[in-house]
């Protein structure tokens, strides 16, 4: 459950084109007066909590080269079964290259455009579960990714204004913001469609965010390790991190000691590799970092060495010549007695299995009396 709560709400934040991410966290309350009464609080201080509680409030601030989005989503249990859920987000746009202190008067979002609103909230009461897990089930089971999120993100989004209280009349007010912190407070009217048209009446709104120490920086992973298989190299690792923030894993690759490139990644949970782009002759390094939903990047893992040296098949001691002393070689390390390096592996290694054994040995027998 709290897999799919932290996902639906990361789903409002997730802006096509955005250039860098600021991430809060904290608590957003209001009293609710009207067709309903009550009052809403969510507290999450600490991102780890939430699996524990399923209570919270997570802002972000969305940059592109046009303007600045702040959008906070915030939900709290409706019920003690927590089979229900009350969603509330707030949304502001600010045009300026750095947000002040500022205030909006909210709209109703545009349904055609909703991401165009320039200030609006919406307050959505005792969501069942299965709702939310229908509305993020496409993006779980790799459906919905980059090329295709932001018309989802839209049609999703006009599915939700169609059960939401929306704002007749209000106001959001920024009261400070700064990289540490940010602080604010609203209040509003909202209506539901319906006749006589459902009526709640926000008061004593208030949100007040603090930045992580750490922005999510996710652990790297673990137990890396490698091994030449033929002309292949294999690299296997474990994830440290739990699968509701993991995103995918990053490899940064060398060859023959020049400058550490980007390599390629692989998304969550894959856990093995392997580089079929290895060449016999050239050296190569590789290190590992993890990369959570937001883009944070772990720090690397250790670096991992290794030798694609130049072989003849069965020349395990690189004499010139293959003949039984290469095959007395081979025995001692399939029998355990030597231990070969790269390249007597490599040479050694007959059908390129990765293993050494007797197969190995037949066809090296076979070399040496076809020569």
């Amino acid at each position: 459950m709290s897999k799919f709560l932290f996902i639906f709400s990361i789903l409002f934040t997730v802006i096509a084109a955005q250039t860098h991410s600021d991430f809060y966290t904290g608590e957003l309350s209001f009293d609710y007066s009207g067709t309903l009464n009550g009052s809403f609080h969510a507290e999450l201080m600490e991102l780890d909590s939430l699996a524990a509680t399923l209570n919270g409030a997570v802002a972000f601030i969305t940059s592109d080269s046009t303007s600045n989005r702040i959008t906070i989503p915030a939900f709290q249990p409706s019920n003690e079964e927590m089979s229900e859920f009350d969603l509330f987000l707030l949304w502001m746009i600010d045009e300026g290259e750095e947000i002040e202190p500022q205030s909006w008067d909210v709209t109703i979002p545009d349904l055609e455009d909703p991401l165009s609103t320039p200030a609006t909230f919406l307050f959505i009461p005792e969501i069942d579960s299965s709702l939310i897990f229908e509305l993020i089930a496409p993006i779980l089971d790799g459906e919905i990714d980059s090329t295709n999120f932001s018309d989802f993100f839209l049609e999703t989004l006009t599915d939700l204004l169609t059960q939401a209280y929306l704002p007749l009349a209000g106001g959001i007010e920024l009261e400070s913001i700064d990289m540490e912190s940010m602080t604010g407070n609203f209040d509003g009217t909202l209506f539901q469609a319906g006749f006589p048209p459902p009526m709640v009446f926000v008061t004593n709104g208030s949100f007040n965010m603090t930045a992580p120490e750490i922005q999510l920086i996710p652990d790297p992973p673990i137990d890396f390790t490698g091994e030449i298989i033929g002309e292949d190299i294999l690299l296997q690792w474990v994830l440290t991190n739990p699968d509701t923030l993991l995103g995918y894993t990053n490899i940064y690759r060398s060859v023959n000691a020049e400058l550490f490139e980007f390599y390629t990644d692989l998304d969550f949970p894959e856990s093995e590799f392997i580089d079929t782009n290895s060449q016999l002759g050239n050296s190569y390094s590789y290190y590992l970092t993890a990369s959570n939903i937001l883009g944070v990047e772990s720090e690397p893992t250790i670096t991992l060495s290794f030798d694609l040296f130049d072989h003849v098949p069965g020349d395990v001691n690189s004499d010139g010549v293959v003949d039984v002393l290469d095959i007395v070689n081979l025995v001692n390390f399939i029998m355990g007695s030597a231990e070969p390096d790269d390249g007597e592996f490599l040479a050694a290694d007959m059908n390129n299995d990765g293993i050494l054994d007797v197969l190995d040995v037949v066809q090296m027998v076979n070399v040496i009396i076809g020569g």
